[in-house]
């Protein structure tokens, strides 16, 4: 397996920007594969992190954002604390 690329299913990113990604991951020899802890907003801090203390190259792709009339499913006090919990967890992990 080369890359994984994990593309939320909500439909707020294109899916035709893939290849940007791609092309990305191949510029900078990207790669991570770890496994989390995390289920919610907070797994994509956890992939970086561990992915950065594995010495792994990460690089950032300019993408579109599409909003509809959805509702955001983000509780901003309840998904704050679950952040610094993460905090607290993966500096204890170091």
């Amino acid at each position: 397996m080369e890359y994984v690329l994990v593309l939320d299913g909500d439909g707020q990113h294109l899916p035709e920007e893939i290849p940007a990604f791609l092309e990305a991951a191949n510029a900078t020899h990207a790669a991570a594969l770890c496994e989390t802890e995390s289920s919610k907003y907070d797994f994509e801090t956890e992939m970086l992190v561990i992915a950065a203390r594995r010495g792994g190259s990460i690089a950032t792709v300019p993408v579109s954002t599409v909003y509809g009339d959805e509702v955001s499913k983000i509780h901003p006090l309840r998904d704050t604390i679950r952040f610094f919990q993460l905090m607290h967890r993966l500096k204890h992990a170091a």
